[in-house]
């Protein structure tokens, strides 16, 4: 265990934590690679950088994967509870980033954007914590 501000963390539990933010913030920047697969390449925003946009996703979607309870590591979630508590918890981050967009124009993320990050974060963080449930509970039953 890992002690942050006076709080024993669980390793694994940050490797989630740092593998879910670098897939949310990743998804921002996949339309760049959309030329790859033959496809037109999706501008994130209308600013030369898509960074500070990127940061906010990924704290508001940490943030409200928190207040879903997701992060508890005493909790076990099924299938269809885990995927109904990251579905809110996407909707909330996704509705707080466009309106942080519309209060600072400049890093608004484009439409297009907001559609390949969901279509790309979503899966990807819930087969992330399938994953990451399925071993924890082999690893329990090892004990």
């Amino acid at each position: 265990m890992v002690r942050i501000f006076r709080h024993y963390v669980p390793a694994p539990m940050l490797f989630l934590v740092g593998a879910a933010a670098a897939i949310v913030s990743g998804s921002v920047y996949v339309g760049h690679l959309l030329p790859l697969v033959g496809l037109p390449i999706v501008v994130a925003t209308w600013m030369e950088s898509a960074g500070p946009s990127a940061a906010v996703l990924t704290f508001l979607l940490l943030a409200s994967m928190d207040i879903a309870g997701l992060y508890d590591s005493r909790q076990r979630f099924g299938r269809r509870e885990l995927f109904l508590r990251l579905a809110g918890a996407f909707a909330g981050a996704y509705l707080l980033i466009a309106v942080f967009g519309y209060l600072l124009p400049g890093w608004r993320l484009s439409r297009q954007a907001y559609l390949l990050s969901f279509v790309v974060a979503f899966p990807s963080l819930y087969l992330l914590r399938l994953s990451y449930e399925h071993l924890g509970a082999s690893a329990r039953r090892q004990r």
